[in-house]
């Protein structure tokens, strides 16, 4: 069965401190916001699904990845149709990503996991980015996500050092640029609420 979306979109490089100098790009949360404040800075509008390279039905709330499956993210609107947005592809600043064992505690981080998010906050300062453009689908089409070509982040074992047999929980917060009005040239940069998804280490 081929998937629904069969090329992923086009890299473009920019300058973020350009657009917010210019005004074309307004800020919606607040920064240096630690996980615990994740949802209460988040979106009401936007919010990422996770999936691993395994998922094929069912549910994807309810799908558990093994550790060394890699990660595909989507981005879903509340809208009734698509919205485009618009993403950087640099792990730095993408997004921010935990692990957390059964007993609510975090899993330590490989190096390649601390790469992740470690300029969450600096987006708006950066000098050049690199960045795609992509839909985020309507809630209608949730059902279809496993024929969906998605994006992809690093497997589990490769962002944390996970030692020990068990269900642990991936925690991951996006953040990306969406239209302000269709009329005009400008864009908010939002963060979504935090996508969860569960990892089983044998």
């Amino acid at each position: 069965m081929k998937a629904k979306r069969s090329s992923l979109p086009k890299l473009m490089v920019v300058s973020f401190a350009s657009l917010f100098a210019a005004g074309l790009v307004s800020c919606q949360q607040d920064s240096g916001a630690e996980w615990s404040q994740a949802e209460t800075n988040a979106s009401p509008d936007y919010y990422v699904i996770l999936r691993s390279k395994g998922y094929k039905v069912g549910s994807p709330e309810s799908h558990v990845a093994e550790q060394a499956e890699r990660i595909l993210w989507q981005p879903f609107t509340t809208h009734v149709t698509k919205s485009r947005v618009v993403a950087t592809v640099e792990r730095e600043y993408l997004c921010r990503v935990r692990l957390l064992g059964e007993d609510g505690k975090e899993v330590v981080r490989t190096p390649l996991g601390k790469t992740y998010g470690a300029r969450f906050d600096d987006l708006t300062t950066s000098p050049r980015l690199r960045l795609i453009s992509l839909d985020a689908l309507p809630e209608s089409e949730k059902g279809q996500l496993a024929l969906i070509s998605s994006l992809a982040v690093h497997s589990p074992n490769e962002l944390f050092r996970i030692t020990e047999p068990g269900l642990y929980t991936l925690e991951m917060q996006f953040q990306f640029l969406v239209p302000t009005n269709p009329a005009t040239p400008g864009f908010a940069l939002v963060r979504t609420p935090v996508a969860r998804m569960k990892v089983r280490q044998q």
